[in-house]
């Protein structure tokens, strides 16, 4: 096998009578044995990348977290400016 050059090309075909029947040419020896991978036109290409079971476990955490207008609320109760705290805080630690 020449490992010199791959040729990586998405090309689409139909399915008819147990074959994919090509819909476009490829530059290909005859044969010259490849790999396929097949794919359904309607699955979400980006919904396959996504990792569902991530997303499924922090939409569960966030059903106990504040809205933003609680913690605004919470946050504009404390005394003082956060700007302030934030230069004072830098300027202590140079």
């Amino acid at each position: 096998m020449d490992d010199k050059f791959h040729m990586l090309k998405k090309i689409q075909a139909i399915y008819e009578n147990g074959t994919l029947r090509l819909l476009d040419q490829l530059n290909l020896r005859d044969q010259q044995r490849v790999m396929i991978t097949v794919s359904d036109e309607s699955v979400d290409p980006i919904g396959s990348w996504l990792d569902h079971d991530f997303l499924t476990s922090i939409k569960g955490a966030q059903e106990g977290m504040p809205s933003f207008e609680e913690v605004r609320d919470a946050l504009s109760s404390i005394p003082g400016n956060l700007s302030d705290d934030i230069r004072r805080e830098r300027d202590d630690v140079t």
